[in-house]
């Protein structure tokens, strides 16, 4: 299996101290889908595939900045390490472009104006990465892995989550709108994920759902033994800190 590796720097949420944004994201793409670790995995037999644009116009006198991604259901407690999107196509022009990953905790996985809505009061805009598309995209690697280690986050079991990936960088509105596009069930196939994930789009702050078109994509947790380690780390620290400063 091929893997290619990036890095890029990324600003997180605004309320985080300046201190705490200096964080990294990894960013690699693959020959096929992760195995190890999985949270979350929707896939199909069948395909289509839906496309996120950046500013521009769709059509004549259309403008429009399309985000897209699918709402889940969380099986366990965990925290999360990376999601991974299969890209179907991509115009040259979005390499150079800003884009966001946004995670959303939601009601439920039902559609446009219930508590499933991530525009609803009582949905919650838990993080927002940002960062910039790399020139070595690639359709031979269309496994896009980013990594979240560096700005984890705890996912509840039992409750609805909505990851969306989107363009942030404003371009003319009378420029074409070129897009990136993702592998999805089509419209006439299901995912085999259960509960069947909510596929949500967000054209110009507007959010719709649909039933059918699921992305495929995968969501890792961190490993227990890396967490161990960590943990057991800190707690050695601390008390060679409490030894030293009692001497």
């Amino acid at each position: 299996m091929k893997i290619t590796w990036l890095c890029f720097t990324l600003s997180f949420a605004a309320w985080m101290p300046s201190a705490l944004c200096a964080a990294q994201i990894t960013i690699k793409s693959a020959t096929s889908a992760p195995t190890a670790n999985l949270f979350v995995a929707s896939n199909s037999t069948t395909s289509g595939s839906i496309s996120a644009y950046y500013r521009g116009q769709v059509s004549a006198g259309n403008p429009t900045r399309r985000s897209v991604g699918d709402a889940f259901q969380a099986p366990s407690t965990a925290e999360i390490a990376a999601i991974t999107w299969k890209i179907s196509a991509f115009h040259s022009d979005v390499l150079s472009k800003s884009f966001s990953i946004r995670l959303y905790e939601v009601g439920s996985l039902a559609g446009t104006g219930t508590k499933g809505d991530p525009s609803h009061a009582e949905s919650m805009l838990l993080r927002t990465w940002t960062g910039t598309l790399s020139p070595a995209l690639s359709l031979s690697t269309p496994y896009i892995t980013f990594g979240l280690e560096g700005d984890p986050l705890t996912l509840d079991a039992g409750k609805y989550y909505l990851f969306v990936f989107g363009f942030t960088e404003p371009t003319s509105a009378t420029t074409a709108a070129n897009q990136l596009s993702f592998v999805t069930s089509g419209n006439d196939g299901g995912s085999v994920l259960t509960p069947s994930p909510r596929h949500w789009r967000e054209t110009d702050g507007t959010w719709t759902s649909f039933n059918r078109n699921h992305m495929e994509f995968y969501v890792q947790t961190i490993p227990e033994t890396s967490t161990s380690l960590l943990i057991g780390s800190g707690l050695f620290s601390l008390l060679l800190f409490q030894r030293r400063f009692r001497a």
